[in-house]
C-alpha cells in the first residue's frame, strides 16, 4: 500500500487545501522513514513505540518550534485515525499523549505611524507599495494579498472583497480614494486580466519586500514581520476613535476577543467600550 499517495486522496476527499497536505505530507514521509530506519511495521506499532518518536522529534527537530513538532505528531494521529476506519487497525496506538504547547507569544508591538509612514516613503518599486497599501491599508493576510484577484476590486462601490479569508470567510474592505487610484494604475500598468492574480510572487518574496524596505531605512534587527502591519492598522483605526466592532469587521475575526488581542492602543483611550 503506497501509504503517501492514499493518504494525499484522503485529505484531498476531507477538503483540505493543497497547502495543507503538502505540511502533513512531509510530516508523514518523516514518520514513514523513521519506522523503516528503526525496523517497525507502522501497523504493529505500540503506545510505547509512539512515544518514542514523540521523544525522537524532540531531540531531532529541536530548531523548530514547539506548536511545529506537535503537528508532526497530530498528522500522525490523524493517519492512524484514518487506518482505523479503513479496518487495518483494532485499536490506537496513538494513546494519551500529552502534546506540548508553545510559551504565549507577547503580544505585537504596533509599528508607530510616524515609522508607517517612513516605510511608504522608502519603496522604490510599485510591487513594495502595493504590498503595504494592501497589508497596512486594507489589513490584509499575506494569504490574501497573494489570492487577490482584480475582479475583486470593485471601483463603482470603493471596496475590495476578500473571497477566501481564514476559515473561508467572506469579507468586504472599504478603499480609500488615494488607494483605489494607485490599484487602479497599477493594473493598467501591468495589464493584468480581471481573471488573473494581483500579485503573482511567492510569499517569500513579499517578506523579502518588506525586509528589504526596513533594511533601505537602516532599521535594525529584529525586523517587523508583515502580520506586524496587519497589528498596526488595528490598532491605529482604535487610536482614532474607531469602534472595537468595527475593526473586528475589517480585520475579518470570529470574535472580539481576538481582535482585542491584536490591537495594543498607543494613545490613551478607553478601548473596551463597545456598547
Amino acid at each position: 500500500m503506497n501509504y503517501i499517495e492514499n493518504y494525499q486522496r484522503y485529505l484531498a476527499a476531507i477538503g483540505y487545501q493543497q497547502t495543507t497536505i503538502t505540511h502533513k505530507t512531509k510530516h508523514l514521509s518523516t514518520y514513514l522513514n523513521y519506522a523503516k530506519n528503526k525496523q517497525l511495521n507502522i501497523l504493529e506499532v505500540t503506545n510505547n513505540h509512539i512515544k518514542s518518536y514523540h521523544q525522537y522529534l524532540a531531540e531531532n527537530k529541536a530548531h523548530n518550534r514547539v506548536i511545529t513538532r506537535t503537528q508532526y505528531m497530530v498528522t500522525l494521529r490523524q493517519f492512524y485515525h484514518w487506518m482505523m476506519e479503513l479496518g487495518y487497525l483494532e485499536y490506537h496506538p496513538f494513546g494519551r499523549i500529552k502534546l506540548a504547547k508553545d510559551p504565549i507569544k507577547k503580544q505585537r508591538t504596533p509599528i508607530p505611524e510616524a515609522k508607517v509612514k517612513c516605510l511608504y516613503k522608502a519603496t522604490e518599486t510599485p510591487d513594495e507599495k502595493l504590498l503595504l497599501i494592501l497589508g497596512y491599508g486594507c489589513g490584509m493576510r499575506s494569504k490574501e494579498i497573494l489570492q487577490l484577484q482584480v475582479r475583486d476590486i470593485k471601483y463603482d462601490k470603493a471596496v475590495l472583497i476578500i473571497r477566501h479569508s481564514k476559515y473561508n470567510k467572506r469579507r468586504v474592505i472599504p478603499l480609500q480614494p488615494i488607494s483605489l487610484q494607485y490599484l487602479r494604475h497599477y493594473i493598467i500598468e501591468k495589464n493584468i486580466a480581471q481573471n488573473s492574480h494581483l500579485i503573482t510572487v511567492s510569499y517569500t518574496t513579499l517578506l523579502n519586500y518588506f525586509k528589504n524596505i526596513q533594511k533601505r531605512l537602516d532599521w535594525l534587527p529584529p525586523y517587523y514581520s508583515l502580520h506586524h502591519l496587519r497589528h498596526s492598522i488595528a490598532s491605529h483605526l482604535v487610536d482614532r476613535g474607531l469602534n472595537l466592532q468595527l475593526v473586528q469587521h475589517f480585520l475579518g475575526h470570529s470574535s472580539l476577543q481576538t481582535t482585542q488581542i491584536y490591537v495594543t492602543p498607543i494613545k490613551d483611550i478607553q478601548l473596551w467600550k463597545t456598547t
